[in-house]
This record gives structure tokens, sequence and C-alpha cells, in this order.
């Protein structure tokens, strides 16, 4: 019985498999258990056959036609083939190719076998089977619910959890292929000679490692095919959603909101519509009236509550919000402040009342059935309505006009406020009615009309809205209202302004208008109502943005100048003061406003018609990541590689502040040297945070090398000078021929270095000024470096004395005045070299040397001093040049200048008759020459 049922098994599995693939019905794999017994694979769904064909197809071939049991260590369910010494008939693999074994070869005892990789192969194909089964659910689920857009929502929040999971899956596989190639590897080609093969146990065991990495290869396979497979049914399931939009939304009814057919099935349908809610809200009574004192109860506690918080709602109020006559105008800050906590004040008591009532008759079962829809739908309606009321209220402030957040004067306000509250009746009224069709199974008639008229009325109000002239307070004071004879282009000119506000929603009433007229009610309900949803939570969003501009930025009257209340607050608080106050006050702006974008995205999704599973996918979708033109793109990890980055770039800081301050301090170290390690650590620290960050965000490092590969060329031509004075300065921080702090000389340059950066280095001139020199020229060119090994130097003074002056007395002093200086360095001792014999001096030179030549300006100037009073002191001629002047025509010049002499006694003379008295003398100009002195010599130096 045993050999039979076994026989039949493998037949079985063998004509199963050698079934075409594209007939959909793929078999199980096959395998015998270790201890004799076999296991038949059950039928399974199409996506589970794909992936256990792809997972089981080299199983299967080595399924054994026999009855003898597989020995213990062959390789498991992995491979059950070469497990014995008998000839295996293989299943078909595509190609119609047999696989046979060695009949000859005798398998290894278990000991000699590695780790059996069968359970281990098992644990990671699970997650792929599972992917499969749950693809295939949602295959049929989809199916069955493609006519209903909440459903496919769902969906497609589940669906588009799959792909990850998928890539999940490949990334568990792939280390364990990997290990097994690398076995294979070693393990080399088969080694057939004429002496004779390879041992059986290699030749057994390479076949096994070959079969479990093709099933680990099918695996990926499978799970890369299932990743696809559920990126279509997305695709699919956005599709079905389309059409679900257009047919609802986009199609008109072919009931016309013109036709009186549809009026007068309306007006039929009246009556029993009163009906059914008076037969509703009979039953409810008749269950209410066993519970008077419960319901009583709750009319009391609810009456109770509204009356109580509107007298605490009143005192507050008025204590908070009355402002003695004269008091400044509060600022934009302090009015967003009292808002926030006026609005939750005015509903509290109608939202404390409607709860405590709702609650109240759910908590004591006097809803039920009927009676609860329609309760709960007035709830939420009543529960919307009272919270735009307050917000509108405590936003506008028609009594209070000093609290009005907005720059509005009193008639607008209050129109304003009147316009939005009718607005939001008119959609809680709506909301309420649509329930109540659908609870009472109106006809189709009905939802169209009740649709026709709310599109008609909303439109009317939003034009309202958009006729509503928008006029400051200030201008109401200087110009006064429409009804105080103000000029009629200026209230012509402020119905449409503000421009960008008022024509786009002039054109969208136009539109529900048109679109409701046409026949497409859906179109212009939905219109109307995302109009007002989107309008009332963009109105919202700006109002909190202005709320925390006005935390760093006050618009107020009062407000100081360009200092925002945040900057108070820190300055009182913590001492920030000034500049610092300031920066913190743009960090906290920056970041609340991205905090509060994060939070409106999700409102606006869910205002235009996205469900929450939707909105939690695309959350989902944004932190883990999406793939874009087969790259995955992690935003997540992104933040996180970004964070890394700078935290290790913030480690490296650290870092180099504590080695500057101990082992780099200038009384332990060279100041060059110290900065040449502290600049080669932050290098080192930049570069190992970029690389950290860039392997964490998953960009492949390797795929550098065909980057830098394309870039070489245009390194080799534009980028050139670039990157030879970059690695001049890794040159300039290791060899350190110049460092910070030494006196160089370059390019007709003198100063100290002052920093040492990757392009260029920075020098100080002696007036300043700074030089910025390419690493390039340092290395390349020639560069006098006074301070290179060390500070000292040496000073050269030139004196010249007199003919008549000793030598030897001269030399001698200036030995000594250089001994006597306290910068001069006793060793090597100060030289004086008689130089030459001078035009008109003896030339000696003082050569001293230095212990800093930083000070040799100083030292120089004081050598000089004290040589000065030396030699005045010893009676010492400093001899300056003399030149003679030799004139030849001394007479000439003589009778030249009595002449000149003689004319201007007359010009004086004949003014003094003219006039009746004189001036001084010296009104006419002197020739060149008349001032000289008629001497033979004179002395210049």
């Amino acid at each position: 019985m045993s050999l039979s049922l076994r026989s039949l098994t493998f037949a079985i599995a063998y004509l199963i498999a050698a079934l075409p693939a594209a007939g959909g019905q793929l078999a199980g794999s096959v395998s015998a258990a270790t201890q004799g017994t076999v296991q038949i694979a059950q039928s399974s769904s199409p996506a589970q056959a794909i992936v256990d064909s792809l997972l089981g197809d080299k199983a299967k071939a080595e399924a054994k036609k026999d009855d003898q049991p597989p020995q213990e260590g062959a390789g498991g369910n992995a491979a059950p083939a070469a497990s014995n010494g008998e000839q295996k008939p293989a299943d078909a693999q595509g190609n119609g190719e047999q696989a046979t074994t060695d009949q000859e070869q005798k398998p290894a005892p278990a000991d000699d076998k590695p780790v059996v990789l069968s359970e281990q192969l098992e644990e990671v194909v699970k997650p792929v089977r599972r992917i499969a089964n749950q693809l295939e659910e949602l295959e049929k689920t989809v199916e069955r619910v493609k006519a209903r857009d909440e459903d496919l929502a769902r969906a497609r929040v589940e669906i588009e959890k799959l792909p990850p999971e998928a890539r999940k899956a490949v990334e568990a596989i792939q280390p364990k292929l990997a290990a097994l190639k690398v076995q294979i590897e070693k393990l080399g080609p088969e080694a057939k000679t004429k002496e004779g093969g390879e041992a059986a146990v290699i030749t057994a065991e390479r076949t096994r490692l070959q079969k479990t990495a093709g099933q680990l290869e099918s695996a990926i396979k499978g799970a890369e095919l299932l990743a696809v497979r559920a990126q279509q049914l997305v695709e699919r399931v956005q599709d079905l959603r389309q059409q679900i939009f257009t047919q609802q939304v986009l199609t008109p009814t072919k009931l016309s909101p013109l036709s009186p057919a549809v009026w007068k099935e309306v007006a039929s349908e009246i009556p029993r519509a009163w009906t059914e809610i008076a037969a509703i809200s009979q039953r409810w009574w008749s269950r209410a009236s066993s519970k008077l004192l419960e319901l009583g109860g709750i009319f009391a506690l609810t009456f109770a509550t509204y009356l109580g918080f509107r007298l605490l709602r009143g005192r507050v109020l008025a204590a908070r919000l009355e402002r003695p006559d004269g008091s400044p105008m509060p600022g934009f800050f302090d009015r967003a402040v009292v808002a926030s906590w006026v609005a939750p004040t005015l509903v509290l008591p109608a939202v404390g009342a409607l709860l405590i009532f709702y609650f109240g008759l759910r908590s004591n079962d006097l809803l039920y059935l009927q009676s609860e829809r329609i309760a709960r739908s007035v709830y939420q309606a009543a529960l919307i309505a009272i919270i735009v009321f307050g917000l509108s209220t405590a936003i506008l402030q028609p009594a209070r006009a000093e609290w009005r957040l907005l720059d509005l004067s009193d008639v607008s306000a209050k129109r304003l406020n009147t316009l939005i509250k009718l607005v939001v009746i008119v959609f809680s009224i709506d909301l309420v009615m649509r329930d109540v069709i659908k609870l009472l199974f109106l006809p189709f008639q009905v939802s169209v009309a009740q649709a026709f008229i709310f599109s008609l009325i909303f439109a009317g109000l939003m034009l309202a809205l958009a006729r509503t002239p928008i006029q400051t307070q200030s201008r109401e004071l200087e110009g006064g209202t429409e009804g105080d004879g103000a000029d009629a282009n200026q209230k012509a000119v402020s119905l449409w302004r503000p421009f960008w506000l008022k024509i786009p929603l002039t054109m969208l009433v136009l539109f529900i208008a048109g679109v409701a007229l046409s026949g497409y009610v859906a179109l212009a309900r939905l219109t109307a109502a995302q109009v007002l949803l989107t309008g009332t939570v963009v109105v919202a969003i700006v109002l909190v943005h202005l709320a925390i501009r006005a935390i760093a930025r006050d618009t107020g009257v009062d407000a100081e100048e360009d200092v925002g209340a945040g900057s108070r607050i820190l300055s009182r608080r913590f001492g920030l003061e000034g500049q610092k106050g300031r920066q913190m006050d743009q960090a906290v702006y920056y970041s609340l406003n991205f905090i509060l974008a994060l939070l409106a995205l999700p409102i606006l999704l869910a205002t235009w018609g996205f469900t929450p599973p939707e909105i939690i996918g695309f959350a989902r979708t944004a932190v883990f990541g999406f793939d874009v033109g087969g790259v995955h793109i992690s935003p997540t990890k992104i933040l996180i590689a970004i964070s890394l980055f700078i935290g290790l770039l913030f480690a490296t800081r650290l870092l180099q502040r504590w080695l500057q301050a101990t082992w780099l301090h200038p009384s332990r170290i060279d100041t060059g040297l110290a900065n040449s390690i502290y600049t080669g650590v932050g290098y080192i620290g930049y570069t190992i945070a970029a690389l950290v960050a860039v392997s964490y965000s998953g960009f492949d490092i390797t795929n550098l090398a065909i980057v830098a590969g394309a870039l070489s060329v245009g390194i080799g031509f534009g980028l050139q000078s670039i990157v030879n004075n970059f690695v001049s300065g890794l040159i300039l921080l290791v060899e350190r021929p110049i460092k910070v702090g030494d006196w160089i000389s370059v390019g007709g340059y003198e100063g100290h270095v002052r920093r040492i950066s990757v392009r260029s280095t920075e020098i100080e001139t002696f007036n300043r000024s700074s030089v910025i020199v390419p690493n390039s020229e340092l290395i390349s060119g020639s560069v006098t470096n006074r301070t290179h090994r060390n500070a000292l130097g040496r000073v050269e003074i030139a004196v010249g004395v007199g003919y008549d002056s000793d030598p030897q007395q001269v030399k001698d002093l200036l030995e000594k005045v250089a001994s006597e200086s306290a910068l001069i360095l006793k060793f090597p001792a100060p030289l004086v070299s008689f130089d030459n014999f001078g035009a008109s001096s003896l030339d000696f030179t003082l050569r001293a040397y230095l212990a800093d030549v930083n000070k040799s300006v100083s030292a120089a100037s004081d050598l000089r001093i004290r040589i000065f009073n030396a030699l005045k002191d010893a009676g010492i001629e400093i001899p300056f040049p003399q030149y003679d002047v030799h004139l030849r025509d001394l007479d000439f010049v003589k009778a030249t200048v009595a002449r000149v002499a003689a004319e201007r006694a007359a010009k004086s003379a004949s003014n003094q008759n003219d006039h009746g008295g004189g001036e001084p003398d010296g009104g006419s100009g002197v020739p060149m020459g008349a001032g000289v002195r008629p001497t033979g010599r004179a002395g210049m130096s």
C-alpha cells in the first residue's frame, strides 16, 4: 500500500508539473520527509501557485519515483535528491531538461554536512508566501467592493503596505544567497579527470548548495513579482475610484432640477416624509415616556449647564475685555491671545449643554435605530455651527473693535459675521437633510432638489460675501461709512477689494450656479461644500500663522521696534537680548510654522475627500519612503542622515575645542603645529560625517566612482586650478612650510599668516589689510618665511660718523649700546663692521640678534635712539651731505634785484597818491632769485 501510494503521488506530481505555466494551475512543491513520510502540496490559489512554482520547481525535479526513504542528512526538504543511490525522474523545468543523479555516488554521513539550510530557507520564504496570500485576498476584495469608494480607499492602504514588505523579504534573503554563493565559489567547478572524479561528498555538497541557492533566487524573483503586482493593483484601485468620482460628480443627472416633474415628485413626497418623521417621533416618545424622570433630569441638567456657563462667560468677558478710555490699542499678539481664549469661552455654554443632552440621551437608552441616526446628525451639525459661531465672533468681535483680530470697520465686521453664520446654518441644515433623506429612503428627485436648493442658496451667500465692502477702521474714521456720504467711486472700488480674494470668489459663485442649472447638481454641491470647508481651514491656518508671526514680529501699535513678543519674553526669562533674542525668535518662528504645515496638510486632505486610511497611507509613504525611477527615497532616512551629519559635525567641533583648550594650547605646543592638527581634525570629521550620512541615507557610494570618472574630464580642464589649490592646501597642512602666525613675504606682500583654508591662505599685512593668496602659489613659488624654524631674527643698523672720528671708539661704542639693550641676545654677540669710506662719512653696520623677529621694528628703533644719544654724549658727529653752489654772474643778479626794488617803490608811491594811503610792501610778485642771498655757499641736507 505504501509503495503504490508513493508511486501514485510522484506520478501526479510529474503530470501537474508538466502542464504549461500559462494555464494558471501550477503545482505545489512535493517533498519527502526525513522520516519516510510523504507530504502532498494542496491545490493553492493562482498567486500562491506562482510563488510555489518559483520556489518548488527544483525540489519537484528531485522527487523519487520509488518507495525508498531518503537518508538523513541528504539536504532535507531543500534537496531530497541525491540522498540515496537510485536514479530519479526529473520534472519539466521549462525547457524539458531532465535531471539525474549518479547512481554510484553514496551520500555522505550527516556529520560531514554543514548546518541544514532547509529550515532557514523556510523561514525566509514564509514572508513571501504570506505576502502572496494577502495580495490574493486584496485582489478579491477589490473586485468585491469596486463600486464603493471608501472601501477601495481602505483596500489601497493595505495594498500599499505590500511592496515595502516584499523589499524587506528580498533584503532578508539576499545575505543568505550571498553566503551560499561564496561557499559554491570555494568548492569550484566539478573536477573530472581520467583517473577519477572528485570525492562524492564534495559533489553532493555542491549540488545541495546550488539547489538551495536556486530556491533563494526563485524566492527573490517571487517577491519582486509580488511587488509589481501590488503596484499594478494600486493603479487599478485608483482607476476604479476615478471612475466612481466621474460617475457621481462629473456626470449630469438625468433628472433636470428645472423639470416640473422633479418638483411635482418632491411635493408629493413631502407629506410622506412628514408622516415618517412623525411616526419616528411618536415611537421615540412612547419609549421615552417610560423614563420621564431621567428625561426631566437630562433637560434640567442641560439648562443648568447652559445657564451657569453663560453667566460665568459674561463675567469673564466683562472683566478681561473692558478697557478704560484713553488706553492704547493692543498689539496683534495681545489680540491673538485674547481671541485664542475668547473662542472656547464663547462656545462653552452651548457645547457643554449639547454634550450633556446628547450623551445623556444615549446613556439612558433614549436613542435607538432611526431616532439615534437623526439625533447623531443633528448633534454633529449643531456642534459644527456652534464652533464656527464662536470662532467668527472671537475673530471679528462685532461689539469690541479694539480686540478685533482683523483691521476691519464695524460695518464690515458685523456684515461678515452675519453672513458667515448664515452660511454655517445652511450647511448644517443640509447635513441633517441629507441624512434624513437617506434614512427615509426618499426618491432620487428629492436628493436632486435638495442639492440644487442648497447650491443656489450657498452661491447667493457667497455672492453677498464677495460684495461686502472690506473697509479698515482707519479709513472708516477718516472718510466715514457708506451711509455717511462717502465718495461713490471709493465705495465702488472697495466692493471688489481685495481683488485676489473677491474675483475668484465671484467666479466660483457663477460656476456653482451655472453647473447647478445645467444639471450637474452633484458637482455644484461638491464645489460649494469644498469652498466652505477649505475656506474655513485656510482662514484658521492663516490666523494661526499670523499669531506665530506676532510672536516674532509684533505688528501692533505699541509694539517695540523690530522686536516681537517672543523676544521680550525670552529677554525677561532667559536673559537673551539683542541679536541673540532675534535669532531665537526666528528659530521659534520657522519651527512653529513647520509644525503648522504638518498639522494643516492632513486637515486639508480630509476636506478634499481623502479618507483617514488614505491620509495615514500618505504619511507612511512620506515617512518610510517611496520609489522614483527605480530609486527608493526615504525621507526618514534622509532626515536621520542629516541629523547624523549635524551631530558628527557638532562632535567634531567639540573635539576641536577640547584639543585647542588642552593639548593644543599655545603653552604646550607650537601655534602653527596646533593649527595644522586643529584643521586636520576638522577635515577628518567632515569626511566621516559626510560618508556616514551618505551611507545611512541609502545612497550607493560605489556610484561615486562613476561620478568621479565623469568629472575627471571637467577636473582636467575647468576645475584644475581648484583641485590644484585644494591639494596644495593639504600639502601646506602636512609639510607645514608656512604656519599660522608665520611672518612671510610672497608676491610683493609681507605680513603674518592668519588662516590656511582648503583653497587659499589669508595673509594680514602690517597695515591691517588681508591678502588672499592661492595655495598653489605658496607651493610652486618662492616664499620668504622669517619664522619657519624658530622666531630668531637679526636686525641691521647702518651708522655714519664724521671723518675726524676714531673708528675703534665708534665700534666699541656701538657694541656697548647693543649689549645694553634688553631686546638683543647676548649670544650670538652683536657684531659691528667698518664697511666703507663714504662720500661724507665713515660707514659702520651694527648686526644684532633678536629672540623674537616679530619685535625687530621696535628693537631697531630702540637701538637707533640709544646710538644717537651715545654718539652725542661722546661728541662724535653724524655728518650729512654738503654741496657748494657757485653763481657765475653775481653782478647781474645784484642789478636785477636793485631794478625790481626800484619798480616796486615807484608803484607803491603811485598807489598812495591815488588812494590817500599806502599798503604794505609785498603786493607784487618777486622774480625768481630776488630772495637769493648773495653768498657763494649754501648748505643742503
